[in-house]
């Protein structure tokens, strides 16, 4: 059994460590108010799975080292500083499953290097900085379930890519300062669940192509947007919830 030895430096500029054994396939290494850390001995841990460095004071990180991580599948690095964070060595990391990054201070990110991960199911980027992100690397991810993009900075979004995401369940939106949303491409995920996009700049939306999601049960938007709808979709046989609570209550225009 080999051991690899991890150093970092706390928020008080004191020097640390930790030391794993490569049999091991998780490392957690939260609340400790690391402020920065060097990855490199990682590049000799080819049974890493798991790596968690939430809720800590990194400003920055190198990820170089992951690349050598061929089996690795999740990555949080959640609730820290990180105003940038270069994904390209995870493109070799195959099997990567899910990444949180929320709570973070992220102006800008390339989703790029996840059109290599087929298996990628999860993207949390709630609370960063960011005013656009391009999700067409996500259409080469069929498993993809759930994005996180909340409160943000973004003022407008192409979902087109996600018509390729049939499994997905879960897109948050919210707390930015979106003008517009076209919810076309969402009519190609059935099994979307959950989708929120309150609290921004919306005047107007258009619900009907969330008719083809039947189980949608979670919407969350602000009352004062005005609703429209195709009007062939009254007459529909499986309206979700959500939207029949809408059609209830007299929030929706019907369109001809």
């Amino acid at each position: 059994m080999s051991k690899i030895t991890l150093q970092y430096t706390t928020d008080k500029g004191e020097q640390e460590k930790f030391e794993v054994s490569t049999d091991e396939s998780t490392i957690h290494l939260l609340n400790r108010s690391i402020a920065s850390i060097d990855l490199t001995p990682l590049q000799h841990h080819a049974n890493l799975r798991e790596l968690r460095l939430d809720r800590n004071q990194l400003l920055h990180l190198d990820l170089i080292p992951l690349r050598h991580c061929a089996n690795l599948e999740e990555l949080g690095l959640g609730s820290n500083r990180l105003e940038h964070l270069d994904l390209t060595p995870l493109s070799d990391c195959s099997q990567l499953v899910e990444l949180e990054f929320g709570g973070n201070q992220l102006e800008r990110i390339d989703l790029t290097p996840l059109s290599h991960c087929k298996s990628f199911t999860s993207l949390g980027l709630n609370g960063n900085r960011l005013s656009q992100v391009n999700l067409t690397p996500l259409q080469q991810c069929p498993k993809l379930r759930s994005i996180g993009l909340a409160v943000n900075l973004l003022q407008q979004i192409d979902l087109t890519p996600l018509k390729q995401c049939a499994e997905l369940g879960g897109l948050g939106v919210g707390s930015n300062q979106l003008e517009s949303l076209d919810l076309t491409p969402l009519q190609h995920c059935p099994k979307l669940e959950t989708l929120t996009f309150n609290k921004n700049q919306l005047e107007c939306v258009d619900i009907s192509p969330i008719f083809s999601c039947p189980r949608l049960s979670i919407l969350w938007m602000d009352e004062d947007v005005e609703v429209w709808a195709s009007s062939h979709l009254q007459k529909a046989d499986r309206i979700p919830e959500p939207l029949r609570k809408l059609i209830e209550m007299g929030h929706v225009k019907w369109m001809d």
